[in-house]
């Protein structure tokens, strides 16, 4: 009987011991599913936090004043097969993104790009009028900081007109307390490319547009004075005799817009998606684009006013296909004519957007020197590589390039005051990047 009793309290024994356990793992995989995913860099183990919004945010900017916002990709797909072709005047919702821990974030604004458009063009609500943006900007100024301002790039179709046209608008809020924006704010366009036509085949794609904007001074957010890159549209290269000659002259270019009046800075350019003021110790800033090539040849350039950069009769890169005329540069795979590039992919990564490391959080990322001539590393960020790249720029040449695979197609990117990472991505996420820890080879282990 004794031994009965021993028995059944064994398996009982073994019995709690097995539901202990497996409660166990049960709570160590819950608290994995709540665990940031993190990533590997040279320097750095990074935290990838998911900032929680209910809409999808491939577009992100930090203010001025370390505001951190994001703007919805809108609806209204004209084919969702084909996204390229736009969207029928999409809503787009703007949100102040929680980027410190336990903040939340909250839907502060609304806009729609077609209640812009200059007058004469087709009625708003035509199935004929397309949209894509290009380019989202937070600005705030110290001496207005009642007031947000939001810049927005966008490429639209008018198909019946035959017009494709590169449009750069600014939405104007009162702030009227943290994340609180009024709902009456103002909006206006401030630059509007040349009608740009379809392509021979009828194309209508809002594709190969380029479209970022940064402002002509970045110490004084003036939207007055802006720096526009336009894209070739994909084949429309084929068609420049054609064009108007002020069409022809923004076609795949850099330009100054001023006071409504605008000038080309330079011209020979494919699809410029990223463009920022870079600043090398002991120099005024740069201008720094990021442009993709055809197959292969997506380049950094430094924008030298008066330059010509080449496209399409040079590349490193090369056309798809044989038939591929649209995109096939003259001379492929080599730079024969035109400016070259700081530094070149191959395969192609097709780069996003730049920013220059600052602030202290990924403080080896920043190149060797005495305070205050250090400069920060290039970052960019990329669509088909889904990385980031840095580079380590040192008197004017790329010593080096680091890959930082995040897994994600990333649209947008921006910086957090404090020097963390915050990425728009065509999944709709929006990531923010900071180091978990850090290695030190003096002391042989990473620095918690």
């Amino acid at each position: 009987m004794s031994q009965k009793i021993a028995s059944e309290h064994f398996i009982y024994a073994l019995t709690i011991l097995f539901v202990a356990v497996a409660s166990a793992v049960v709570l160590l995989q819950q608290s994995r599913e709540f665990e940031s995913p993190g990533i590997k860099s040279h320097f750095y183990e990074i935290n990838v936090n998911t900032i929680k919004t209910s809409a999808s945010i491939p577009w992100v900017s930090v203010a001025q004043n370390g505001l951190a916002f994001g703007m919805s990709a809108g609806d209204n797909l004209v084919d969702t097969d084909n996204p390229l072709l736009g969207h029928l005047n999409p809503s787009h919702e703007i949100w102040l993104l929680g980027t410190s821990n336990g903040d939340e974030s909250e839907k502060v604004a609304e806009i729609k790009l077609g209640n812009l458009l200059p007058t004469g063009q087709v009625s708003t609500e035509s199935p004929s009028l397309r949209f894509r943006i290009l380019d989202f900007l937070a600005l705030s100024s110290p001496s207005e900081a009642q007031s947000i301002g939001f810049l927005v790039s966008f490429a639209s179709a008018d198909v019946s007109a035959d017009c494709r046209y590169v449009n750069v608008a600014v939405f104007n809020f009162d702030l009227v307390g943290i994340g609180e924006l009024d709902q009456n704010g103002t909006g206006k366009i401030l630059f509007q490319s040349e009608c740009f036509p379809a392509s021979p085949s009828g194309d209508f794609r809002l594709h190969q547009a380029g479209g970022r904007v940064v402002l002509a001074d970045p110490s004084k957010p003036k939207l007055s004075e802006l720096i526009v890159a336009i894209g070739d549209f994909s084949n429309l290269s084929l068609q420049q005799p054609k064009l108007e000659q002020a069409a022809r002259d923004q076609l795949g270019s850099v330009i100054a817009v001023s006071q409504g009046s605008w000038r080309v800075l330079v011209s020979g350019l494919r699809n410029p998606q990223g463009m920022t003021w870079f600043k090398l110790s002991n120099s005024d800033p740069i201008l720094l684009t990021a442009e993709h090539g055809p197959r292969g040849g997506d380049e950094i350039n430094i924008i030298k006013e008066g330059k010509d950069y080449g496209w399409p009769q040079s590349s490193y890169g090369t056309a798809y296909a044989p038939e591929n005329l649209n995109d096939k540069p003259t001379f492929e795979g080599q730079i024969v004519r035109g400016e070259l590039p700081l530094f070149s992919w191959l395969p192609s990564v097709a780069p996003s957007q730049l920013v220059q490391a600052a602030g202290p959080e990924f403080s080896k990322w920043w190149a060797s020197g005495v305070e205050p001539n250090r400069a920060g590393d290039l970052i960019v960020s990329t669509l088909k590589d889904q990385s980031l790249h840095r580079l380590r720029i040192e008197e004017g040449a790329v010593r080096y390039v680091e890959r930082i695979e995040v897994g994600e197609r990333i649209r947008s990117l921006s910086q957090l005051l404090d020097g963390k990472l915050l990425l728009g991505t065509d999944s709709g996420k929006a990531l923010l990047l900071s180091a978990d820890t850090e290695w030190s080879s003096e002391e042989g282990q990473k620095i918690e």
